[in-house]
Parts: C-alpha cells; sequence; structure tokens
C-alpha cells in the first residue's frame, strides 16, 4: 500500500513511500513504477533511514503504459532522541524534498 501521495495544486502529483531496509531491490523499484502508474504521475521519492543507502542516484525506468518514472532516493534521520528532535528532523527532511522536488 502506498504510503502517501503529495498533491501539488496545479503540478503532478508525487508518490512517497518510506522503507526499512538497506537497499534498493528491483522489486522495491519496481513496486514504485507500478505506484507510478496506477495514480497517473511520473514522480516517486523512496525514504530510508539514514545513513542505510551507499547510493542516491535516482533512478529512471519505463511505466507499463511506457511514461518515463523518475525515481529518487532520500534519507530521513530517524534517530530522534526526544520531540524536538523528531521536528527538527522532520523539517530538515521536508526542506530537503521541496529542493529535490522544485524542478518536477
Amino acid at each position: 500500500i502506498l504510503d502517501c501521495f503529495l498533491h501539488r495544486p496545479g503540478r503532478e502529483g508525487i508518490v512517497i513511500d518510506a522503507k526499512y531496509k538497506s537497499d534498493t531491490s528491483s522489486s522495491i523499484v519496481d513496486q514504485m513504477v507500478t505506484y507510478c502508474h496506477l495514480t497517473g504521475v511520473a514522480n516517486a521519492v523512496l525514504v530510508f533511514p539514514s545513513g542505510q543507502l551507499k547510493d542516491l542516484r535516482a533512478f529512471e525506468l519505463r511505466s507499463p503504459a511506457g511514461n518515463t518514472v523518475c525515481v529518487r532516493l532520500m534519507e530521513f534521520e530517524a534517530d530522534g532522541r526526544s520531540l524536538a528532535n523528531w521536528r527538527a528532523n522532520a523539517q530538515e527532511f521536508a526542506t530537503e524534498l521541496v529542493t529535490t522536488l522544485a524542478g518536477t
């Protein structure tokens, strides 16, 4: 099940899904392409716990309909030791997400 669909008025929506694994298997990327295909969008973000990935390069793939889908990888610092830490980490992640998606 899709974790989040970010609706952006006047712009295409974005699929966002959190993973708690240490790698980006082909099945995870295929799942994101399927989510994009089903929702009719071309951009997705996979979110992993900070420090789990060695490579944060984006994937560009073709959906079943033949459209190009971009799957970006991001990390979230999940080591909040207090509510204030969690809020600060979430704010930092949101800022990075907006910056990452600015051109989409």
